[in-house]
């Protein structure tokens, strides 16, 4: 040490033992005081390095107070809620822009200001007390309460006060959050007002209630609802599954499709169904239902409403067996007026063949006397002609003879002759005569074939060859039918006798025949066609036309009386009703199959003995249930 040579020195200097010792502790003490000065600044060093750090510290603190300072006021600042301090005497100390806007001041305007400022006193004194419990209690108070805005008007505010602290965790003021609450407790009065309705027409109405959860198949079922069963508060199980149980099992397929229908097609629920009572019968109620779907279109939640409709049911039963009977009395009493009708067109239809016949009787009678000495008198005259045609031919070999001794007779016998031509005057006379005798000889046939139609001489079942009645029929009817254009063709099979009123099967082939040639356009074809059915024992007669055919809108209708789609005063709608009567009288059938604008085939099946007694009344109308229905192979258009 530097110290050290300089002691040593004054060592040697001073010898004398008291001055040695005071420099001794001279030196010790400067030593000392050099160590403890070292030590002052070490320590004062790490003072300030400490001094340092905690002013580093401080600065970071409040650098970030301030910026937690502005954080809150940026939040609070853009917050929808109102928000406010007050210090421990009720005065403002901040406000944020929502809560200066509803006041109408700004935050200069607000600070240091109390309640009384800007509310009424009543006002006022609720929120200081409110204010004092919130500082005293130290607790945070929420509630509803009004507040009225700048225009004056009261609104409902949510409210959240919380106390304020100092850093020792004194409460030094409080700190309120609140927001308009005004719609959301309108809704609420609203909804409790609604509920309040719904239960009173709840309890008003006659009707069960139900609620569906299709989530988790929770049911809801009204006191009325589980009433109605007959069942108590808790005796009918709040689930889906009891309603099926209780539902009658030919229902629950047509109320599985009502719902299915309605959850996905949205079509309306409304169905009719029977439930079994608590005591074991069923009744019947009508539901309808309304589902809720969420956002993605799924079905969460279904509820409605069952009425008691078993008495309307019953009700509508009764009438229905009622409206039953009356519907079969009035087709009972409309069958038997169609007899009668029927029956009284027979006998129209009796007098009018009768009539027929009498005068078919009386022409054929008329006609048959000058016919035959007509005839007599044209035979004779044929004969007499003969002989004077073979006279005249020798007269004119004396032409020589005249003109040599009479020239002048000759010249006016040849002159006459070329004036009358008499060489075909002579040669034309035995075809006109021969022509005479023909249509006498038709005229004969005709009134054979009107007398054969008439059959006024067969007054019970005769057995008749019916290619003959068929014949007769033609030859009656053929002169209409070249006048409409038609060819009538006949392919008569060979046919065994048949027991039957001629003269009634005659009319039905008249009417088909003339039904066919009326059905046909001009150049048409009408076929009679007839052969036996031995295995039928019977005969078939077909009456085919290449007409218009017959329309399917009227097939059931062709063979009922006054039914016909002729102009009016040209058809009276008789004719085939009366053919199917006749036919059936015999024992037989007569049947059509058509196609439109294809023609038709009449078809008529009889036995070769009808019945034993044949019934007399007239046939039931096609259709009727009483009587067989003619087979209808393809629809009508006409029944001619």
């Amino acid at each position: 040490m530097p110290m050290l040579p300089l002691l040593a020195q004054l060592t040697l200097h001073y010898e004398q033992p008291l001055a040695l010792a005071s420099i001794v502790l001279l030196a010790a003490l400067l030593m000392g005081a050099v160590l403890a000065i070292r030590m002052l600044r070490q320590r004062a060093s790490r003072l300030r390095e400490e001094l340092r750090a905690q002013s580093l510290q401080r600065d970071r603190a409040e650098d970030a107070w301030l910026a937690s300072e502005a954080f809150y006021h940026s939040l609070v600042e853009n917050l929808p809620q109102n928000i406010f301090r007050k210090d421990a005497q009720g005065r403002f100390t901040f406000a944020n822009r929502r809560f200066c806007a509803s006041l109408g001041r700004t935050l200069e305007e607000i600070q240091g200001k109390t309640d009384r400022d800007f509310y009424p006193e009543a006002l006022a004194e609720k929120y200081r007390r409110d204010d004092l419990r919130v500082m005293r209690t130290g607790e945070v108070v929420e509630d509803v309460e009004a507040h009225v805005t700048s225009e004056g008007e009261i609104r409902r505010v949510q409210v959240t006060k919380s106390p304020l602290r100092d850093p020792s965790g004194r409460v030094v003021g409080l700190q309120c959050i609140f927001w308009d609450v005004t719609e959301q407790y309108r809704t609420l009065e609203a909804l409790a007002a609604s509920e309040e309705r719904f239960a009173l027409a709840v309890r008003g109405t006659n009707d069960g209630l139900w609620d569906w959860d299709l989530r988790t198949n929770d049911t809801y079922y009204s006191p009325r609802f589980k009433e109605l069963l007959g069942f108590g508060e808790d005796e009918f199980p709040h689930r889906i599954e009891t309603f099926l149980e209780y539902l009658h099992p030919e229902d629950r397929h047509p109320v599985r499709r009502a719902a299915a229908r309605h959850l996905k097609d949205r079509e309306p629920f409304v169905v009719e169904y029977r439930l079994r009572t608590k005591t074991g019968p069923y009744r019947w109620f009508l539901a309808r239902g309304q589902a809720v779907w969420d956002e993605s279109g799924r079905p969460i939640r279904m509820a409605g409403s069952i009425s008691d409709i078993h008495d309307r049911k019953m009700a509508e039963d009764l009438l229905r067996a009622q409206n039953q009977l009356l519907q079969e009395m009035a087709q009972s009493e409309r069958r038997a007026l169609e007899e009668r009708e029927q029956a009284q067109s027979r006998m129209v239809e009796s007098a009018k063949l009768a009539g027929l016949g009498q005068l078919v009787a009386g022409v054929a009678h008329e006609i048959n006397n000058p016919l035959a000495f007509v005839g007599n008198n044209v035979a004779v005259l044929q004969r007499d002609l003969g002989e004077l045609h073979q006279l005249l031919r020798l007269y004119r070999t004396a032409d020589g003879l005249i003109d040599e001794h009479a020239p002048q007779l000759a010249a006016e016998i040849r002159r006459y002759c070329e004036e009358i031509d008499v060489d075909y005057t002579l040669e034309n006379l035995g075809g006109l005569l021969q022509r005479t005798r023909d249509g006498l000889r038709r005229i004969h046939d005709i009134v054979k074939d009107l007398r054969v139609f008439a059959r006024l001489d067969e007054g019970e079942l005769t057995e008749v060859d019916l290619n003959s009645g068929i014949e007769s029929s033609v030859n009656i009817i053929l002169g209409y039918a070249k006048k409409q254009q038609v060819e009538i063709i006949r392919e008569l099979g060979e046919l065994p006798p048949v027991q039957c009123h001629a003269a009634k099967i005659n009319q039905v082939l008249m009417n088909l025949i003339v039904n066919a040639i009326d059905a046909c356009e001009p150049e048409g074809r009408v076929i009679i066609r007839s052969r036996s059915c031995p295995g039928e024992e019977g005969v078939r007669i077909e009456v085919i036309d290449d007409g218009c055919g017959i329309d399917e809108t009227i097939r059931d209708r062709i063979f009922d009386p006054f039914f016909t789609t002729k102009p009016v005063g040209i058809g009276t709608g008789l004719g085939l009703s009366i053919s199917y009567g006749i036919i059936q009288d015999h024992g037989g059938t007569i049947e059509v199959s058509s196609q439109p604008g294809e023609g038709s085939c009449f078809t008529i099946r009889l036995p070769l003995r009808p019945p034993s007694r044949p019934s007399l009344k007239a046939a039931e109308p096609a259709g009727s249930a009483s009587s067989p229905h003619p087979t209808l192979a393809s629809p009508p258009e006409s029944p001619r």
